[in-house]
């Protein structure tokens, strides 16, 4: 009786589980490529003026002034960028009708726009060799070439070891090249340590300026992928002139 009794009760935490797992609704991304970063300056703006840089002794009021600045970044990004409309990450999650018609009716669409766009490279290809009738031959011989190798992936070309083998595989041109990078050990001299000067160590300054800020956040690369607070690099590039002067106190 007991046994049966904890049977049914798991069964019931299971149904209750799986309810839940396809009610959620799935997680909101932004399209950051269509932000209009003119709207984001002008919201951060006003959202950095609550976050506070007067309480930086304590580990407490550097803490709390991270997250705010955070939370003042998340909250422009939320009023003025688009979300992404991930229509097949909602039918796998929600099996309904509805998330499968608005799921295929993005599938055509992505369709039509790549034929779209094929045809618009061929109609450009067809325009240069009009301007340019010498490119013509190199259409041809790509044209005649088998379909297995109109995208071949490019092939390595033949090594030459330092015994003036040839090496054909893909193992023998690895031995070749390390051989030929790594296979001699040049061993480091070591007479002129015994009696160096080491000079004393300089003081480096804990002072961290705005313009050093900017100068680090402007050569970082806009596209690559987030961090844990999920700030892309492109929104630190276009709202530096603004996040800079809030940052600098903290990292000091």
């Amino acid at each position: 009786m007991s046994h049966a009794l904890t049977q049914k009760v798991e069964s019931c935490k299971t149904d209750i589980q799986l309810t839940v797992e396809e009610e959620r609704e799935p997680e909101e991304k932004l399209n950051w490529k269509k932000a209009n970063w003119s709207l984001v300056q002008e919201q951060l703006e006003g959202e950095l003026e609550w976050v506070n840089i007067d309480n930086l002794y304590t580990t407490e009021g550097i803490d709390q002034a991270a997250t705010q600045l955070v939370t003042a970044i998340e909250r422009a990004a939320q009023a003025h960028i688009p979300k992404k409309r991930r229509a097949r990450r909602r039918w796998e999650q929600q099996r309904t009708q509805a998330n499968w018609e608005t799921y295929n009716n993005a599938c055509q669409a992505k369709k039509a726009q790549i034929r779209r766009d094929k045809q618009q490279e061929w109609r450009s290809t067809v325009g240069m060799i009009t301007e340019h009738p010498e490119q013509i031959w190199r259409l041809a011989k790509w044209a005649r070439k088998p379909e297995d190798e109109k995208n071949s992936l490019p092939q390595f070309p033949l090594i030459q070891d330092q015994r003036g083998q040839v090496q054909t595989t893909l193992k023998g041109k690895a031995e070749a090249f390390a051989s030929h990078f790594f296979g001699t050990q040049v061993e480091a001299d070591l007479s002129n340590i015994p009696g160096a000067h080491i000079p004393q160590p300089r003081e480096a300054s804990w002072h961290v300026d705005a313009k050093e800020i900017e100068g680090v956040i402007k050569k970082l690369k806009g596209n690559k992928a987030p961090g844990p607070d999920k700030i892309p690099n492109c929104y630190l590039k276009a709202c530096r002139d603004l996040i800079t002067p809030v940052l600098a106190p903290i990292f000091t």
